[in-house]
């Protein structure tokens, strides 16, 4: 009796899986395995890439609703100030020029 190893089972107990069938089962599995492997990998990768758009789009919205209430927000102060302070006539003097009747002469 052989001692199986690690992978396979556990080491006090002894081996049954040396017969013929087993080794090219084994090969039969790994070359499935090699095969598949490639096709698995990218759906997961097109998986994950689709529920990231997702998830971006959602932060979009939340950002976009947050921008937008930071906005009425800011609006809303700005209207509220300018009420608070009363109007004054603007102070100095004002020189006019009239350039027509420069270019006139």
């Amino acid at each position: 009796m052989k001692i199986c190893p690690a992978y396979l089972h556990r080491s006090n107990k002894p081996c049954y899986f040396n017969n013929k069938r087993e080794i090219t089962m084994s090969k039969f599995l790994h070359r499935l395995w090699e095969g598949i492997m490639p096709i698995v990998g990218m759906i997961v990768f097109v998986i994950l890439f689709i529920v990231g758009i997702f998830i971006f789009s959602y932060l979009l919205i939340i950002a976009a609703v947050l921008g937008l209430i930071l906005f009425i927000i800011a609006f809303i102060r700005i209207k509220l100030a300018q009420r608070k302070r009363p109007k004054e006539p603007p102070s100095g003097r004002i020189i006019e020029h009239d350039n027509d009747r420069e270019n006139k002469s």
